[in-house]
C-alpha cells in the first residue's frame, strides 16, 4: 500500500512537470511570436526603401508585395520587373483609406507606355503585353496620402528566371521573412536618357493628370501651342525650404512657368515676354504637394524644355 502510495505521487509529481513545461513552451512561443510579428510588420514592411528613383527601383520579384508610401516625403517607389515578349501582364495597386495612389509603367529605356490615374479610386490596374523583353519599370506615385499609406501591388506573371539561383522569395504578405532587408543585387537593363529627348510623360495636360517628378531632377519634355498647350507635373516638398525652379528651352518660342499649392491655387508665376528662360523661387512653408506649369504661350510647332526644381 505505501508502495503504491509513493508510485502516485511521483506519478502525479512527473505530470505536474509536464504541465508546468508545456506552459513555460507555449508562453515563450507567444512571446517569440509576438516578438516576430512586431519586428517584421512594424516599420519594416518597406523593406526596400529607399526606391525613389529608377536608379534605386526595387525587385518586383514575388506576386504580391506589401509596401508604404508618403505623398510628403516618400512620394515614389519605383520597382524593376522583367518582362518576357508576348506575355500577358497585370499589375494591380490596391489600398485602403482616402488615398489617391497612381500606377505607371515604364519601358527599359525608362519611357512611360502606359499609366492607370483613377481619381479617388482604391484600385489601379495596367493589363500589358510587351513586344519585347527587357527590364520594365513599375512606380507607384502617391498623388495625396493622410500620413504612410499602405498598398499591395500584384502582378499576374512573375519570369523568376533572371533571379540568381540562391535567391528566395524574401516576401510574404509583403514582410522580410528571411534575412531582414538584404536583396541580392541585380544589375538592370542599361538604359539612355530617361526621356530620350521626347515628352515620355503625356498626357499631363491637367491637375488630375499631373506628372511625379523630384527634386533636382532634370525633366525634358515638350508643348506645343496647337495641340499639347500645357505640361502639369507634381512634386512634394518639404517646409521651410528654398527652390528654385527653372525652365530652359531655346529657340524663338515663349514658355511661362506656374507654381501652385495642393489646393490649386496659384503661389508664384514667370512669363517672362519672349524666347526667355523662366525662373522663380519658392520659399515653403509647410511639407506638402506643389504642382508646376509649362505654359506654351507661343512656339513654333513643337517647343522642347528642361525643367528642374533645385533645392
Amino acid at each position: 500500500m505505501k508502495r503504491n502510495l509513493e508510485d502516485i505521487i511521483k506519478l502525479t509529481n512527473w505530470i505536474i512537470i509536464a504541465i508546468l513545461i508545456i506552459s513555460s513552451y507555449s508562453q515563450l512561443s507567444a512571446g517569440f511570436l509576438q516578438q516576430v510579428d512586431s519586428v517584421y510588420t512594424s516599420g519594416n514592411n518597406d523593406y526596400q526603401e529607399p526606391n525613389n528613383t529608377f536608379n534605386q527601383a526595387g525587385i518586383l520579384a514575388d506576386d504580391i508585395i506589401t509596401a508604404s508610401i508618403n505623398g510628403f516625403d516618400d512620394p515614389n517607389d519605383y520597382y524593376r520587373i522583367e518582362l518576357i515578349e508576348n506575355k500577358q501582364y497585370t499589375f494591380t495597386l490596391s489600398f485602403l483609406g482616402r488615398s489617391d495612389l497612381d500606377l505607371y509603367l515604364y519601358s527599359p529605356s525608362q519611357e512611360r507606355i502606359a499609366h492607370s490615374l483613377t481619381e479617388g479610386a482604391s484600385t489601379e490596374k495596367i493589363r500589358f503585353k510587351p513586344s519585347k523583353s527587357g527590364t520594365y519599370y513599375v512606380l507607384v506615385a502617391a498623388f495625396a496620402t493622410e500620413g504612410i499609406q499602405n498598398y499591395t501591388l500584384t502582378t499576374g506573371y512573375i519570369n523568376r528566371s533572371y533571379l540568381p539561383v540562391n535567391y528566395l522569395p524574401m516576401v510574404t504578405k509583403g514582410i522580410c521573412v528571411l534575412d531582414p532587408c538584404s536583396m541580392p543585387t541585380i544589375t538592370p537593363t542599361p538604359a539612355p536618357n530617361p526621356c530620350n529627348n521626347s515628352d515620355c510623360r503625356e498626357a499631363n495636360n491637367s491637375f488630375s493628370e499631373a506628372q511625379p517628378i523630384n527634386p533636382n531632377e532634370k525633366v525634358l519634355a515638350s508643348v506645343n501651342k496647337v495641340t499639347d498647350l500645357n505640361d502639369y507635373y507634381r512634386i512634394a516638398l518639404q517646409a521651410d525650404k528654398r527652390y528654385t525652379v527653372r525652365l530652359n528651352f531655346s529657340g524663338n518660342a515663349d514658355l511661362d512657368l506656374y507654381i501652385y499649392g495642393s489646393d490649386k491655387s496659384e503661389i508664384i508665376k514667370s512669363k517672362n515676354i519672349g524666347p526667355v528662360p523662366e525662373e522663380v523661387i519658392l520659399h515653403t512653408s509647410k511639407d506638402d504637394v506643389y504642382y508646376v506649369l509649362v505654359a506654351a504661350f507661343n512656339t513654333n510647332g513643337s517647343q522642347q524644355y528642361e525643367l528642374v526644381v533645385e533645392e
